[in-house]
């Protein structure tokens, strides 16, 4: 057992849960127990921020894990570590969601929300399109110019087979029943050589280390599976992907994280715990040399070329 007697400190959703983990080395897992069936599924988001009339910062979305700076020092740094260190190159190749060394072609975002995401892939020359469960949010993606959204989930969204050369997930893969069966759909929808990205909260990070049952990640009950490089890792080779690169995030969020697990601490009744005034850049100096452990984890794994 990791933790146990979680409520929605969130959005209120009622009930208690526990989140157990794989004891397995190369899993290491975490998954919410009990699950919930899919007709529960809609009950956990009855006041989700995507229905809520206004949301503060503790039950905003989750923030981008994205760097399109392409003129800052940071990113001029990430292009040098990535000549210096080839074997890491997807890890500091972070623009546009990790597809920023891939020519422009017809790309999927999977949980596109109000369509951010998709305004700025069309804008460096993607065909960007985007499915969400949330009509509203929907409704807002297709009034960007160049974007395409409809309502729907991967396996009822009709595309045919090799239909796209990217696949990004952000957000998403955590809150799914059935993952491996959303990994074979996705390997379907893309094209030989075609790139999947998932991002998703880090089990493993330096977040969930310090505030435990209150880590903003966990996200108690929305987020049923939980994961760790390593997990995203063996679940994409399980599915077939080739090239498979699995790592935490460069992009630093412990001090956003910090700040919204300490809200939820309140919450519960317990004293935030205080992480040192510079855990932040610690931990983003670790994670750029390859030994951190950022708050989410980062997938970048490609369909194999047909023979």
């Amino acid at each position: 057992m990791l933790h146990s007697g979680l409520r929605d400190r969130l959005f209120g959703a009622p009930g208690t849960w526990s989140i157990r983990r794989c004891a397995d080395a190369g899993c290491r897992a975490g998954w919410l127990d009990p699950q919930p069936t899919a007709g529960e599924i809609g009950k956990l988001y009855a006041t989700y921020y995507t229905h809520a009339p206004e949301a503060n910062a503790a039950t905003a979305e989750l923030p981008t894990t994205t760097d399109n700076d392409s003129g800052s020092r940071k990113a001029q740094l990430k292009k040098w570590l990535a000549r210096l260190m080839p074997w890491r190159r997807a890890q500091f190749k972070t623009g546009l969601f990790h597809l920023e060394d891939l020519p422009p072609g017809r790309l999927l975002e999977v949980g596109c929300g109000a369509g951010q995401f998709l305004r700025q892939a069309g804008a460096a020359g993607w065909k960007a399109e985007g499915i969400d469960f949330d009509e509203k949010a929907v409704n807002a993606a297709n009034q960007i110019p160049g974007v395409t959204a409809r309502v729907s989930d991967l396996a009822n969204a009709g595309y045919p087979p090799a239909s796209f050369d990217a696949i990004v997930m952000n957000n998403v893969f955590e809150h799914l029943q059935e993952p491996a069966a959303v990994l074979g759909q996705a390997k379907r929808l893309l094209k030989d050589g075609g790139r999947l990205v998932l991002i998703t909260p880090n089990l493993d990070s330096t977040g969930h280390a310090i505030f435990g049952p209150d880590w903003r990640g966990l996200e108690t009950p929305r987020h049923l599976i939980l994961y760790a490089p390593r997990t995203l890792a063996r679940v994409a080779k399980e599915a077939g992907f080739v090239r498979v690169h699995a790592f935490a995030a460069l992009v630093d969020m412990l001090p956003f994280m910090i700040e919204l697990s300490s809200q939820i601490a309140e919450r519960s009744g317990r004293t935030p715990p205080k992480a040192g005034r510079h855990a932040g850049k610690i931990s983003a100096l670790k994670t750029l040399i390859g030994i951190g452990r950022g708050e989410f984890a980062v997938l970048v794994a490609e369909k194999a070329a047909t023979a």
